[in-house]
């Protein structure tokens, strides 16, 4: 992923899903895709302009580790970005990742929440 000049990564640990994760910039919000078998690359999948984005929230199933940001842009569209963390990504804790999970899955989620906030409302105070 080639950053555009005065980019910077805010967040990169959003995985979501088995081949899936999540980007925060501070220009945009990307979704990028792994690709390939035995050497993965990560390769964008969709980009989301902050400046677009009224707001975010989410929603965050417990019960099956659903999760879900969804984005109010400012042309009165939404887009929903639906994520469920697999087993496999999971460290085991105490043997048990059935109640581990939906912990991680609210911990990313809000994570990301937080994040994409604070950066629609820095680029809000300086125009």
């Amino acid at each position: 992923m080639e950053l555009e000049k005065d980019e910077n990564v805010i967040l990169d640990d959003g995985y979501w899903g088995s081949n899936k994760k999540l980007v925060l910039t501070n220009k945009r919000l990307l979704v990028q895709k792994r690709k390939g078998n035995f050497t993965s690359k990560w390769e964008i999948e969709n980009e989301i302009i902050l400046d677009e984005i009224e707001e975010v929230y989410g929603m965050i199933d417990v019960f099956t580790s659903l999760s879900s940001l969804i984005l109010k842009l400012k042309n009165k569209e939404q887009l929903l970005i639906n994520f469920r963390l697999i087993d496999s990504q999971m460290p085991e804790l105490a043997g048990d990742t059935g109640t581990c999970i939906p912990l991680k899955t609210k911990e990313i989620t809000n994570r990301y929440l937080i994040g994409i906030n604070n950066q629609i409302q820095k680029k809000g105070v300086s125009c």
